[in-house]
C-alpha cells in the first residue's frame, strides 16, 4: 500500500492551532476587496474566438492566447492566428486547451480531441501528433466525481498540462487517459495511466497539471487525487524505472507554480481546499518522499483555484471560480480580491477565470469562462489623482477649467478656474472649499488668469478682463487698488519677489511693479513699451512672468520674445526666438519658462515645443528629440530631483529626461485629466508635489510616485509583406526579385503595458539617410520601389517609459538586380551577337563560296559545252558556204547567216562567262577586255578607238555586280558610236578622286538630240544598270557635235 505522508503529518493541537490561527488572519483580510483598473481586449476579427483557455509568454516576449477555436499570437497590437498545417489542410482540432515551450524555442500546443500541434521557431513550420493510448489501457473507467463547469469541455483525451524537461521531453496530462510521454526525436507517445494496486502507477487518469524540476523529478497534480511526484530510476542496465508517490489524496490539484526566491518551496493551488505550500530539500540518491511536507493552507478552504502565477515581489496571484483574481502578499500575509463589479466597467469583467499569466513587464492576464476575452491588469500602474468638479458635491472643485494655481504658508493649494473663481483644496485631507473668499468690489470677479501669495500672506488674483484684487487672510479683508489702475485690465502673471513686490503682466498695458506698504496701501511702477528708448519693453503684451533661482525677471512678450528685466538699470534686453532659424515662423510664442541650473532656461512654446535658452551667449537651441517634436505646444514646466522636465502638452504630460533624453508619455488612460491642457496651470508646491491643470479639472502627483519599468523588452520585426503576401521571418537574409521592390514591415517592443507609447526608431541602411522615429500608433513602414541592392534594416525600441533597449534588431534585405543589369548580361549578350554574326558571317562566306563555285562551274560548262558547240557550228557553216557554187545561193545566204548568227553568240556567250566568272576581276581588266573586244571591230571600218588614263587601275577590284553593269553600259555605248554615229574617233577616258570614279566615253560622230525620247531600249537600259551601281549617268549630245557618255559612281 502506498505510503502518504499527508497522513503522518504532525497533527498535534499546537500545529492545529497555527493553522486556524493563519486561516483566520488569511480570512480577515480576504474580505476586503479590491478596486483596480483592467483593461478589456474583447473578442473582435483580431483573434479567433473569446473563451481563452491558457495564456502564455513565450521566451521571446510573445503572447500566445489559446481559445475553443483557435491559437494566437499577440505582438502588442496584432494578433497571429494558426489554423492551418505548414501543407495548407487545416489543423485537425483548432480547440486549444495546454502549451509549453521547449529549449529550442519551438511551441508545443494540447487540444480537446487529444491532437499535439508543434509550431517550429525558425520556420513557424506547423506539425500535429495523436496520442495514442497503450493497447492495454481499458478505456472503461467511470467518473467518480462531480465535473465543474469549468472542466465539463473536456474529453477522455484532452490535453490539459503540457510540461518540457531538459532533455526535450514532453510530459503531457490528459483528462481520462493519465500521463503521456512524447519522445520529440522519436516523434513516440509513451502511456502512464492509472493501474489498481499498482503503486508505481499515475495515482488517477484525470490530470489538471504537471510541472518537473531540474533533477528530472515530476508533479503531477489530479482531479480527486491529490498529486504525485514521479522519480525516474535507472538500473545498471540503463532502463528506466517510474516511482509515484502521491500527497493529499482526493483533494483537486490543479496547479504548481515554484517559489521565485526560494527554491525549495512549491505552491499549489486546489479547486475547492484553496492554496497549499510545499517545501522540499535538494534530493539526493537517498531522498525519501518523507522530504516533501505540506506546511500550511494560506487561503480560504473553500478557494477553487484554477490558475497560480508569482510576480517579481512574490505575491501570489490566483484564479478562481466564483472568487474572481485573487493576490496573495506572502509576506504580509494579506488577500486582496479584484472581483466583476457591474457598475465598474474598469473591473475584471467576470469573476470565473480559467486561464492566468505574468509576463515579463509584471502584467495580469486573465482568461474568464464566461468568454468577455482578455482582461489586462497593470498592478504598478499609478494612477494620477484626478481631481475635477462634481455638480452636486460641494467638496469638489468650483470648475473644471483650471487657470492657475498658488500655495499659502499652510501647504493648501489655491485654485483659479475660468468662470468659477477659486476654490481652496487641502492636499493633505483632499479637501475642497469653494469660493472660500468674497470679492465684494466685484461681483463678476470670476474667470481667473493667475494667483500668488506676497510675503505678507496677501493674495493676489488676477482676472481675465476685471483686473486685480487683493485679499489679506490674516484680516479676512480685502485690499483696496488703487484706481488709477485700470478694472479692465486682463492679468496674464502674478509672480511676488523675494522684495515683497508683486510683478504684475498685463496683455496690453505693460509690466508693472506692485508694492504693499505696512499701512496696506498700494502703490506701483509702470514699464510700457517706447520706440524712442532701447531699453523699454518691445510690446506691451505681456504672456508670462518667471523669477529665476538667481532672482533675475524673465518676460515672455508677444511675438516670440524673451526679455531679462534688469532690475537695477530698469532696462529690457531683449533676445528673438526669430533668432533661430530652425523654428517655424508662424506661431512664435513664449508659454512657460523654467530653469533647473543657473546657465539656462527651459522654454515652452506655441507650434515650436521646447526650447533651451544660454543666458551666457544669449542663443536658443531647439531640443532636437524626435518625440518630443511631436509635441507642438509646451503649457507648462515643472522639473524635478532626478532630472526630469514634466511638461503639460497638448498630448497630455511628457517626462524628459535631461540626461539621457528619453521621453515618457502618460495621456487620459494613465488617469490624467485629459490629454489637452492649460498655460500658466502649472505648480509645484514646497512638499514637491505637482500640479497641472486642464480643462477638465487637475492632476496633483509626487513624481517619485510615478513607476517606472526599468527592464528592456525585446524588439521584434513581426511581419513582413510583399505584394500582400506574408514572408516568413527568420534569421536569414531575405532576397527579393526586382520585381519585389515594394514591401511593408511591421515592427513591436514586446512589452504590453501601453504599446501606443511605445517608441521606434528604424533606418534602411543605403536607401534611408536618418533615422526615423515614430511610436506605437505607427507601427509599421513601407518601402516602395526600391533600386537593386543590399540593405540592412535596423530597429530600436523603448517601452512605454521611454527606457531604450541597446540592442538593434537588424534584417538584411537584398533585392536583385534585373537580369539586364546583372554583370554577365552584357558580356554574354556580346558573346551571343558575335556567335550569330560570326555564324551568319561564315554561312555567308561558305554560301558565297557555294555560289562562286557553281558560277565557275556554270562557267566552264557554258565555255566547254556551248561555246565550243557554237564554234562548231559556226566553222561547219563556213565550210559549207565555200564548198557551194552560185547555183546554190539561196542555201549560201542561210549558211552566211547562221554564221553570223553563230559569231554573234560566242561573243555573248564570252561576255557571260567573264561576267559571272567568280574570280576577282580588277577595273584594269575590265577596260581591258572591251578594248580587247572592240579594237578589232573599230580597224576595218577606219575607226579609231582610244583608251585614256588605263594604268593604275589593277588594283581597284571590282564585284560582279559593279563589273556586269559597267561593262554592259560601256559595250552599248560603244556598239551605238560604231554602228549609228558614223564616228572617226572613239576614245575612252577613267579618272578618279577620293571618293568616286568618272567614266567618260566620246565619239566625233553626227550626235543627235538627247531631249528627243528615244523609241529603242538601249538608253534607258543603261540607265537602269547606272541606278542599280548607285551611279548617274549623264548623255550628252547634239546633231553634228558628237556624243558624250559619263558615269560617276563610287565603287568600294
Amino acid at each position: 500500500m502506498r505510503s502518504n505522508p499527508w497522513n503522518i503529518i504532525n497533527r498535534s493541537s499546537a500545529v492545529l492551532q497555527f493553522y486556524l490561527i493563519g486561516l483566520l488572519l488569511v480570512q480577515v483580510c480576504y474580505s476586503q476587496s479590491t478596486s483596480s483598473i483592467f483593461e478589456h481586449i474583447p473578442f473582435d476579427e483580431r483573434f479567433s474566438q473569446s473563451v481563452i483557455n491558457c495564456i502564455h509568454q513565450d521566451s521571446r516576449g510573445y503572447l500566445w492566447i489559446l481559445t475553443e477555436d483557435g491559437i494566437n499570437k499577440f505582438d502588442g497590437y496584432d494578433f497571429s492566428k494558426f489554423n492551418h498545417r505548414s501543407d495548407g489542410q487545416p489543423l485537425p482540432d483548432v480547440f486549444a486547451t495546454a502549451l509549453a515551450e521547449d529549449q529550442f524555442g519551438n511551441i508545443w500546443i494540447g487540444t480537446k480531441d487529444g491532437y499535439l500541434i508543434q509550431i517550429e521557431y525558425q520556420t513557424n513550420k506547423i506539425s500535429s501528433f495523436k496520442i495514442k493510448p497503450d493497447i492495454l489501457y481499458p478505456d472503461n473507467q467511470n467518473i467518480s466525481f462531480q465535473i465543474p463547469a469549468c472542466y465539463s469541455r473536456y474529453e477522455r483525451q484532452t490535453i490539459t498540462s503540457i510540461f518540457c524537461d531538459k532533455n526535450a521531453t514532453l510530459w503531457i496530462g490528459t483528462w481520462g487517459t493519465g500521463l503521456f510521454k512524447f519522445d520529440t526525436e522519436k516523434n513516440e507517445f509513451t502511456q502512464h495511466y492509472f493501474k489498481n494496486k499498482d503503486e508505481n502507477s499515475v495515482s488517477s487518469d484525470f490530470i489538471l497539471s504537471v510541472w518537473g524540476n531540474n533533477s528530472g523529478n515530476l508533479w503531477i497534480g489530479y482531479y480527486s487525487g491529490g498529486f504525485d511526484k514521479m522519480i525516474i530510476r535507472k538500473s545498471k542496465k540503463g532502463n528506466k524505472k517510474y516511482l509515484f508517490s502521491n500527497y493529499l489524496s482526493g483533494l483537486n490539484i490543479t496547479s504548481f507554480y515554484p517559489d521565485r526566491k526560494d527554491n525549495n518551496v512549491l505552491w499549489l493551488g486546489s479547486y475547492g481546499n484553496g492554496l497549499y505550500k510545499t517545501i522540499f530539500s535538494n534530493e539526493s540518491k537517498t531522498d525519501s518522499i518523507l522530504s516533501i511536507l505540506v506546511k500550511n493552507i494560506y487561503a480560504p478552504a473553500k478557494l477553487k483555484i484554477t490558475g497560480l502565477c508569482q510576480d517579481t515581489l512574490g505575491n501570489l496571484w490566483l484564479g478562481t471560480i466564483n472568487d474572481g483574481l485573487v493576490k496573495f502578499n506572502i509576506k504580509k500575509n494579506e488577500t486582496c480580491i479584484y472581483k466583476n463589479d457591474p457598475l465598474n466597467s474598469e473591473s475584471i469583467e467576470d469573476n470565473d477565470i480559467i486561464s492566468l499569466e505574468i509576463d515579463r513587464a509584471g502584467l495580469i492576464w486573465a482568461g474568464t469562462l464566461s468568454g468577455f476575452g482578455l482582461n489586462k491588469l497593470n498592478p504598478e500602474k499609478k494612477r494620477f489623482p484626478h481631481f475635477k468638479s462634481e455638480p452636486n458635491n460641494q467638496n469638489s472643485l468650483a470648475g473644471n477649467v483650471v487657470s492657475s494655481f498658488t500655495e499659502d504658508k499652510e501647504g493648501n493649494i489655491w485654485i483659479g478656474t475660468y468662470k468659477n473663481g477659486v476654490t481652496k483644496f487641502n492636499p493633505k485631507e483632499r479637501t475642497f472649499y469653494r469660493n472660500p473668499i468674497k470679492i465684494l468690489s466685484k461681483q463678476t470677479f470670476n474667470s481667473i488668469t493667475s494667483l500668488c501669495f506676497d510675503n505678507n500672506d496677501n493674495l493676489w488674483i488676477g482676472s481675465y478682463s476685471d483686473g486685480i484684487s487683493v485679499f489679506n487672510l490674516k484680516t479676512i479683508k480685502e485690499i483696496t487698488f488703487p484706481k488709477s489702475f485700470s478694472d479692465k485690465s486682463r492679468i496674464t502673471s502674478l509672480v511676488p519677489d523675494k522684495n515683497s513686490t508683486v510683478w504684475i503682466g498685463t496683455y496690453g498695458k505693460g509690466l508693472f511693479k506692485a508694492t504693499l506698504n505696512s499701512e496696506n496701501e498700494i502703490s506701483f511702477t509702470a514699464y510700457q513699451s517706447n520706440s524712442l528708448y532701447a531699453g523699454s519693453l518691445p510690446d506691451n503684451r505681456i504672456e508670462r512672468i518667471y523669477e529665476d533661482k538667481t532672482g533675475d525677471l524673465w518676460l515672455a512678450v508677444y511675438g516670440g520674445r524673451l526679455c531679462k528685466f534688469d532690475k537695477k538699470n530698469e532696462e529690457f534686453n531683449v533676445f528673438n526666438l526669430a533668432s533661430l532659424k530652425e523654428l517655424k515662423t508662424s506661431g512664435q510664442q513664449i508659454l512657460s519658462i523654467c530653469d533647473v541650473t543657473n546657465d539656462e532656461l527651459w522654454i515652452g512654446t506655441s507650434g515650436n515645443g521646447l526650447i533651451k535658452f544660454n543666458k551666457k551667449n544669449g542663443k536658443f537651441y531647439k531640443v532636437q528629440n524626435p518625440i518630443l517634436q511631436l509635441c507642438k505646444s509646451i503649457y507648462g514646466i515643472l522639473p524635478d530631483e532626478n532630472s526630469n522636465l514634466w511638461l503639460s502638452t497638448e498630448s497630455g504630460i511628457k517626462k524628459f529626461n535631461l540626461i539621457n533624453k528619453s521621453i515618457v508619455t502618460y495621456n487620459s488612460n494613465d488617469g490624467l485629466q485629459g490629454n489637452q491642457f492649460n498655460a500658466g496651470a502649472y505648480f509645484k508646491s514646497t512638499s514637491g508635489e505637482m500640479y497641472f491643470g486642464g480643462i477638465n479639472g487637475f492632476n496633483s502627483f509626487y513624481p517619485d510616485s510615478i513607476p517606472e519599468i526599468l527592464s528592456v523588452s525585446p524588439v521584434v520585426i513581426t511581419s513582413i509583406k510583399v505584394q500582400n503576401r506574408e514572408l516568413p521571418i527568420t534569421n536569414e537574409p531575405i532576397e527579393l526579385s526586382y520585381t519585389d521592390n515594394s514591401f511593408s514591415i511591421s515592427f513591436s517592443i514586446l512589452d504590453f503595458t501601453d504599446p501606443l507609447k511605445n517608441q521606434y526608431a528604424y533606418k534602411l541602411e543605403n536607401y534611408d539617410e536618418n533615422w526615423h522615429y515614430t511610436t506605437g500608433n505607427n507601427h509599421s513602414v513601407l518601402y516602395s520601389e526600391l533600386p537593386p541592392g543590399k540593405y540592412l534594416f535596423k530597429l530600436k525600441g523603448a517601452n512605454f517609459s521611454g527606457l531604450w533597449n541597446p540592442n538593434e534588431t537588424r534584417l538584411v534585405i537584398t533585392i536583385s538586380q534585373p537580369f539586364w543589369k546583372m554583370w554577365w548580361f552584357f558580356p554574354t549578350i556580346i558573346l551571343i551577337i558575335s556567335s550569330i554574326t560570326a555564324y551568319f558571317f561564315f554561312f555567308r562566306i561558305k554560301q558565297q563560296n557555294e555560289v562562286k563555285k557553281i558560277q565557275a562551274k556554270l562557267s566552264a560548262d557554258l565555255h566547254d559545252v556551248i561555246g565550243s558547240g557554237l564554234t562548231e557550228i559556226s566553222i561547219l557553216s563556213n565550210l559549207a558556204f565555200q564548198e557551194f557554187d552560185s547555183n546554190y545561193a539561196p542555201v549560201k545566204s542561210k549558211l552566211n547567216l547562221i554564221s553570223e548568227r553563230s559569231h554573234i553568240l560566242i561573243g555573248s556567250m564570252s561576255d557571260i562567262v567573264w561576267l559571272i566568272n567568280p574570280k576577282p576581276t580588277s577595273l584594269y581588266d575590265l577596260i581591258l577586255r572591251l578594248k580587247d573586244i572592240y579594237t578589232p571591230v573599230c580597224e576595218p571600218l577606219k575607226i579609231s578607238f582610244k583608251i585614256i588614263n588605263l594604268e593604275n587601275l589593277e588594283n581597284t577590284k571590282l564585284n560582279m555586280n559593279d563589273r556586269q553593269n559597267i561593262y554592259l553600259i560601256f559595250k552599248e555605248a560603244i556598239n551605238n558610236s560604231i554602228k549609228y554615229s558614223g564616228c572617226k574617233t572613239i576614245s575612252f577616258s577613267i579618272d578618279k578622286d577620293e571618293k568616286e570614279f568618272c567614266f567618260t566615253l566620246k565619239d566625233d560622230g553626227k550626235g543627235f538630240d538627247a531631249a528627243l525620247k528615244s523609241s529603242g531600249n538601249g538608253l534607258l537600259n543603261m540607265k537602269d544598270r547606272a541606278k542599280a551601281i548607285k551611279g548617274n549617268l549623264e548623255i550628252l549630245s547634239s546633231p553634228a557635235v558628237g556624243t558624250i557618255i559619263a558615269l560617276t559612281c563610287n565603287l568600294k
